[in-house]
């Protein structure tokens, strides 16, 4: 009798692993953020998504330039986006962003290591806050190649000045002088002064991340100006995922050459963050105050 006793709940214990094994494999994975497909261990993670916010960065290391992806993701929506706010090594605030939640409590952005703030090698920190202080989770990663503070381009560069920051652009040029270049993120653009002698050419070797011009289906020309006008004697002569380089030809007398492309990198210097983290900052204490008011009243 006990041995059919035993043999009965052997086998409802069986049946009811195996149709819980079913229902786990015929759904979507129980974590949403979790890159395996093993059950248990999206199941271990689905436990640990419980904590009100949590962040992940990608990877544990990345080089100067890199585009740095951040998930995450929230236990209870809320009416209100994730706070993002990053830090390098010196405790310094290199940016601060705002997120929206999407519906399946999820959150993603990327980041794009380059530019002043960026400089320093060594352990930045992403720490994400949703709704009051102690509500946040962070995680961290090694930035290296940053180029330091001081950026000194060499005699085969030119020097392009964007938002407080400095980048070193490959070029070529005969029958004239580059005086002066800066790039634009409100008009897309690279423009260079010109002192010229002659007529003359230019090779100018743009890396993506600086200025390119792209559709949905891929790479697309630049436009190229001289002095406003279009110009007629250019192509681009090499590609590649780094970078694009064009070859230029101007009349003697040109003044300035500007290339027109779809992105170029954002002007995003140290004011402009403080304002946004004055203002973040600020929105942030209103409604804690709101809060504060609305429950002393009730």
């Amino acid at each position: 009798m006990n041995r059919c006793l035993s043999m009965l709940f052997a086998a409802t214990a069986f049946v009811a692993i195996i149709g819980m094994t079913q229902a786990y494999a015929a759904s979507d994975k129980v974590c949403p953020l979790c890159e395996t497909t093993d059950l248990y261990e999206n199941i271990r993670d689905s436990r640990e998504i419980d904590v009100p916010v949590r962040v992940w960065i990608e990877r544990d290391l990345y080089s100067y330039g890199s585009d740095i992806q951040v998930r995450g993701a929230v236990a209870n929506l809320k009416d209100m986006p994730v706070t993002l706010k990053i830090t390098g090594p010196q405790n310094n605030v290199v940016g601060i962003q705002q997120i929206e939640v999407s519906e399946d409590k999820t959150f993603q952005t990327t980041l794009k290591a380059i530019g002043s703030l960026w400089n320093s090698e060594g352990i930045y920190t992403i720490r994400v806050q949703y709704g009051s202080y102690e509500t946040n989770d962070k995680d961290t990663f090694e930035l290296v190649g940053a180029p330091g503070t001081l950026i000194e381009c060499d005699k085969s560069q030119i020097t392009i000045i964007g938002e407080g920051d400095k980048y070193c652009i490959t070029h070529e040029i005969n029958g004239a002088v580059v005086k002066n270049a800066k790039v634009s993120s409100s008009a897309y653009s690279i423009l260079l002064q010109l002192n010229t002698e002659t007529d003359g050419s230019l090779l100018l070797s743009i890396p993506r991340y600086i200025l390119d011009a792209k559709s949905s289906t891929g790479d697309t020309p630049f436009i190229v100006t001289i002095d406003d006008e279009p110009a007629i004697d250019y192509y681009e002569s090499y590609s590649d995922d780094q970078s694009r380089t064009l070859e230029i030809l101007f009349p003697e007398y040109t003044e300035q050459i500007e290339i027109i492309g779809t992105y170029a990198i954002p002007e995003f210097g140290t004011l402009v963050m403080i304002i946004l983290t004055i203002a973040i900052a600020s929105i942030i204490a209103i409604s804690a105050r709101t809060k504060f008011n609305v429950l002393f009243k009730y």
